[in-house]
């Protein structure tokens, strides 16, 4: 089964429809340009050697960028970790380091603390900026610029490896194995999960919080909880939490304006 969610389906059922919107920025980014974006993203990644099941993590806010990186890093097989712009310099280095992430890439917002980070991180870590020119970094954009916008010959999907706060002093990050499936491959039960929540193609998602934020309770977990219970009880209870962690995080517009 396939997703009408993924952006290469989108790409080509409404290339011209808005992807998201970053008001402050003044960004506004199609289906097509998130698509073509990711793709030269990815050919990027394997250009500086990043095979299937490696790893990178990236300090970026809310800008444009933020979701061509993560959409690659899934076209690529590559786990991928955005990291917490309120972390300090240590805690950065830890999860970077944790993650054995063989890319790290930086916002330009944040360059005076990436110079220092570029002190600290493994000496085999490569280094790429975004939005900008950081000293000791190379800009993503510009090695974008002559990739081609038609996907990578070895696309299969990746997975995200998100941190907790821990309960030890660390952060704590789980790497999950890669399935192996196509990348606009959607489990079967996502169908009722949308039908749950009347997720569709005009839904639009009004986002009140940083994109690297990630709540202790999360739907991924809830479906790797949903998919090994047999329990009919159990699986209405877990329903049920879906429903309560979507209506905390954000309520869906009536109309958009």
């Amino acid at each position: 089964m396939t997703s009408v969610f993924h952006p290469k389906n989108h790409a080509r059922a409404t290339p011209a429809k808005l992807a998201y919107v970053i008001p402050d920025d003044n960004v506004a980014m199609t289906y097509r340009e998130l698509d073509q974006k990711s793709n030269q993203f990815a050919h990027v990644f394997r250009d500086l050697g990043l095979g299937v099941d490696t790893g990178i993590a990236f300090l970026v806010e809310n800008r444009c960028g933020f979701f061509e990186i993560c959409w690659a890093a899934r076209r690529a097989g590559l786990h991928y970790t955005p990291i917490s712009t309120h972390l300090t310099e240590n805690e950065i280095v830890y999860i970077v380091t944790n993650c054995e992430a063989k890319v790290f890439i930086a916002s330009e917002n944040f360059r005076e603390l990436a110079i220092q980070l570029a002190r600290l991180l493994p000496a085999t870590t490569q280094l790429l900026s975004l939005g900008g020119h950081t000293d000791g970094y190379l800009c993503l954009e510009d090695l974008a610029t002559t990739a081609p916008t038609d996907p990578i010959s070895d696309e299969t999907t990746g997975s995200a490896m998100l941190y907790s706060s821990g309960t030890t002093g660390y952060p704590k990050g789980i790497r999950h194995a890669l399935t192996g499936k196509p990348v606009d491959f959607c489990p079967p039960r996502y169908a009722e999960f949308r039908a749950g929540y009347t997720f569709d193609a005009d839904t639009i998602y009004l986002p009140q919080a940083p994109t690297f934020l990630k709540p202790g309770l999360t739907f991924e977990a809830l479906d790797r909880l949903a998919s090994a219970v047999t329990d009919s009880d159990a699986a209405h209870r877990l329903n049920e939490a879906r429903k309560t962690l979507f209506l905390s995080i954000n309520r869906r517009p009536k109309h958009a304006t």
